[in-house]
């Protein structure tokens, strides 16, 4: 094999783009002198490599690289790593389906209700904000800290996100008097560039999100709420048993 006249920068992506998962930075120099990619005399090819790595993780655009998560020293293209954990969605290693994020008590007139549909939270004033308009998972609408309503959205489309359900509660003459601020526990995840992924691949997750949403309006009562959710019918179904009336007069 005749040696390439790469730089170390060309020979890091392709052999990350190549590889189309993650790599550690020394699995990723193996490659590059294994086949050639690089003339070079170096002893420490990982070095230049991870030096390469550490630049390359603080640039934008069609060529950024991320670190792994959680995975010291492992390496992968943004797109890839993107998918990898929209893959994983909200779904650990045993199934469970867990909150990926959530926010409390948010201002409702901080949000533009009048166009476009963006609901946008940071976790602290240094990090760039996210876009959870597109949310699945269930929400309450607050009236100072009573919890007036409970709801949910399960569907990824615009009509049915996270900023449309309120946006319709907003706009909502029964209800738009009676809440002030919301609060949401989501389970779609948020990449490391800010971006969503997608909701669990599992034919039970919707019945979840219905099951949670009965049980939190079977205990809170929420004064707007006047059914008592699609969850509680599958509840039953499944042999739990509930005494009513559920308040003490």
């Amino acid at each position: 094999m005749t040696t390439q006249n790469m730089s170390w920068r060309a020979a890091v992506l392709q052999v990350l783009r190549k590889a189309g998962e993650p790599l550690h930075y020394t699995e990723i120099a193996r490659r590059i002198m294994d086949q050639k990619l690089v003339k070079t005399r170096t002893a420490t090819p990982h070095a230049s490599v991870s030096a390469i790595l550490t630049r390359l993780t603080g640039e934008k655009g069609r060529d950024r690289v991320v670190a792994i998560e959680g995975q010291r020293g492992w390496y992968a293209m943004a797109d890839v790593a993107q998918k990898l954990k929209a893959e994983e969605g909200a779904a650990d290693d045993s199934g469970m389906i867990k909150v990926a994020a959530f926010g409390l008590f948010w201002r409702r007139d901080l949000v533009d209700w009048s166009s476009g549909s963006k609901l946008i939270g940071q976790q602290s004033q240094d990090t760039e904000g996210v876009d959870f308009a597109d949310q699945d998972g269930v929400y309450f609408l607050h009236d100072g800290r009573e919890v007036m309503y409970v709801g949910k959205t399960v569907t990824p489309t615009a009509k049915y996100g996270l900023y449309n359900r309120l946006k319709h509660h907003h706009n909502d003459p029964r209800k738009t008097v009676y809440w002030d601020n919301f609060s949401w526990f989501g389970f779609k995840p948020v990449s490391d560039d800010g971006q969503l992924g997608q909701s669990p691949e599992n034919a039970k997750f919707e019945s979840v999100v219905d099951l949670i949403e009965a049980i939190f309006i079977e205990t809170l009562l929420p004064r707007l709420n006047q059914n008592s959710g699609e969850g509680m019918n599958q509840a039953r179904d499944g042999g739990m048993y509930f005494q009513f009336p559920a308040v003490n007069p």
